[in-house]
């Protein structure tokens, strides 16, 4: 079967879900002011793919209704906003942007297939449309709570902070104003909340699958992600883009160990050689890859957390051909599952080609360390070079604290990256490539003979199967209800 030329409503909405979930382990008070300026494109944005999915019995009761409650407090917040001047102008944020755009993209496709006015005229089509109100619901509700958080800590940062640089900052506006934003949030939450109830685990089993595009999909994004990735970093060496690769290259590595489990599973490959050998290799990449990711991440600010947009869209087409063949809702797939799904016997050449590309792409993250343009928060950086050193003296800490002035310091200003943080990024680029390289010499002893055509490997009879410790939890991360 030839892979999708494009992700379908449902992996639209499974993304939009998952990057709220994301962002509850990744907010802080600083992000407060670009997530309120943004969050009423997010609401705006699902209540116009509300509007377009076809209508269902009900919709004109209180529930039907919720959505425009919704969008209501939506559109208060932003007039008080605008009548305030707070949080005023400035970035948005990157992460709710997305999602923002995976809720136009799912409504455009809606549109293009079905009208609001049409009514679905079969069990299977009104279970689909309320999956998918109830993914849509369920994002907001998450995002409305991680807004909700980002700005009870930015409050909180506001009362800490000493009386002479609180009236320069504008505390004693950004307190009252926040607090009053923070109150809708927590309304905003209520109302989502009371319409998913306890039923969002049934809702959710009623999503349409569309045929799975298998084995032939997962190889044609991981090709177009690793080019583009290459791309993106000819073009733009930013902390955001590096930490969105290496990033991806830990769910390519996590891929590629999943499907490599079902295979020994399944008898496909050799089981012995998948827990001596292969999965302790994949497992280290994995692991470095995202401590690679961790350190360009925390780099980032409000302000340059901005992705490539064309690295954005390959890296979501990826995560979309990952969930698709090696997820079962938010959690992992039976070995079994997965090879109903794709012919493993045709997977060895795609965790190949993928394996030795991630060797390649590490070098290009390493060598990108050494470009000059490259900036980042001064706090962020002396608390990296500190975090790397391992057991730090006053004297070290002095070096520390005088190659990154005091005003930078104090302000947490963009500054061009310090000698000691390069060293730091350097040793884990490095430590990165090593573990990628074991990888991809692991896995090319993995892979059975395959059989000839037509007939069946004797290892997947029920007699000679085996148990293969499953990896580590789910991609999506930890299932919120």
């Amino acid at each position: 079967m030839s892979a999708r030329v494009s992700r379908s409503v449902g992996e639209l909405l499974l993304e939009a879900d998952t990057g709220t979930r994301a962002l509850l382990f990744d907010v802080t008070g600083d992000d407060a002011p670009a997530m309120l300026r943004t969050w009423g494109e997010v609401v705006q944005a699902a209540a116009e793919l509300w509007s377009a999915l076809p209508a269902l019995p009900g919709d004109q009761s209180g529930r039907g209704q919720r959505m425009n409650q919704l969008h209501a407090i939506s559109q208060g917040m932003h007039r008080t906003q605008l009548r305030q001047g707070w949080p005023g102008e400035g970035p948005s944020d990157e992460r709710l942007l997305r999602v923002a755009e995976n809720f136009s993209a799912a409504r455009d496709l809606v549109a293009r297939h079905t009208s609001s006015r049409s009514v679905p005229r079969s069990a299977e089509s009104m279970r689909d449309v309320e999956a998918a109100r109830t993914r849509t619901m369920h994002a907001l509700y998450v995002g409305a709570h991680a807004v909700g958080v980002a700005v009870r800590e930015h409050i909180r940062d506001l009362k800490e902070t000493p009386g002479i640089e609180k009236a320069w900052t504008g505390a004693s506006r950004g307190i009252p104003r926040g607090q009053e934003a923070l109150k809708r949030l927590m309304a905003f939450e209520q109302l989502a909340g009371s319409h998913l109830g306890a039923g969002l685990a049934t809702a959710l089993s009623g999503e349409r699958q569309d045929g799975y595009a298998g084995l032939a999909r997962l190889s044609d994004a991981i090709a177009r992600w690793d080019l583009q990735a290459h791309r993106t970093l000819a073009a733009a060496v930013t902390p955001a883009n590096l930490a969105a690769i290496a990033r991806s290259q830990a769910m390519v590595h996590r891929a590629c160990l999943v499907l490599m489990r079902a295979a020994a599973h399944t008898g496909v490959a050799d089981p012995t050689t998948f827990e001596d050998r292969s999965a302790p290799a994949l497992e280290a990449a994995m692991r470095t890859a995202s401590h690679v990711a961790s350190q360009w991440s925390a780099l980032t600010s409000p302000q340059t957390r901005r992705v490539d947009p064309l690295l954005w869209s390959a890296d979501a087409e990826l995560q979309a051909a990952t969930r698709e063949l090696i997820h079962d809702k938010t959690v992992l797939a039976e070995p079994t599952l997965i090879a109903q799904r794709a012919d493993l016997r045709e997977a060895a050449p795609v965790v190949a080609v993928a394996t030795a590309a991630a060797v390649e792409l590490g070098c290009a993250v390493r060598d990108a360390v050494n470009d000059r343009t490259l900036t980042g928060p001064a706090q962020a950086m002396i608390k990296l070079a500190r975090q790397a050193m391992a057991a730090p003296g006053p004297g070290d800490l002095d070096d520390l604290g005088e190659s990154v002035s005091a005003s930078d310091l104090h302000h947490n200003r963009l500054i061009p990256l310090i000698a000691r943080v390069r060293d730091v990024l350097a040793r884990s680029s490095a430590e990165n490539i090593e573990r990628a390289a074991d990888a991809s010499s692991a896995v090319s002893a993995h892979w059975r003979p395959r059989s000839p055509a037509g007939t069946q490997p004797e290892a997947t009879q029920s007699r000679h199967a085996v148990h293969v410790p499953s990896p580590a939890a789910s991609l999506c991360g930890p299932a919120i209800s």
